[in-house]
């Protein structure tokens, strides 16, 4: 399981993340139901790990923003348009952390 400053870390992110979602928002509105896509996983997970709680496996499960990011950006960083590349890395890192929140990803 990740330890206490980790969690600190992935709400961190998922801050981060929000607000560049609303910055890409701004960028490009045509895309809003993918900006609330990932707005509405974002804002899931900080709700699960407020005040420090443990989210349920069945909770992280549900968690797919580096997958969207992958599938709607750009599967490379080279591959997404250079507005949406800190989003994107943003995403598929807070992903990478959703896969091993309890045990590492084999």
């Amino acid at each position: 399981m990740i330890d206490r400053q980790a969690r600190a870390e992935l709400r961190t992110r998922v801050k981060n993340a929000l607000t560049e979602v609303d910055r890409c928002a701004a960028f490009d509105p045509k895309r809003a139901d993918l900006w609330e896509a990932i707005r509405k996983q974002l804002r899931a997970l900080d709700l699960w790990m407020k005040d420090d709680r443990l989210p349920s496996r069945e909770n992280l499960d549900q968690i797919m923003v580096g997958n969207i990011a992958v599938r709607e950006l750009g599967d490379t960083y080279e591959e997404t348009p250079p507005p949406f590349r800190p989003l994107r890395e943003e995403l598929v890192i807070i992903q990478d952390d959703v896969m091993n929140f309890y045990e590492p990803f084999p």
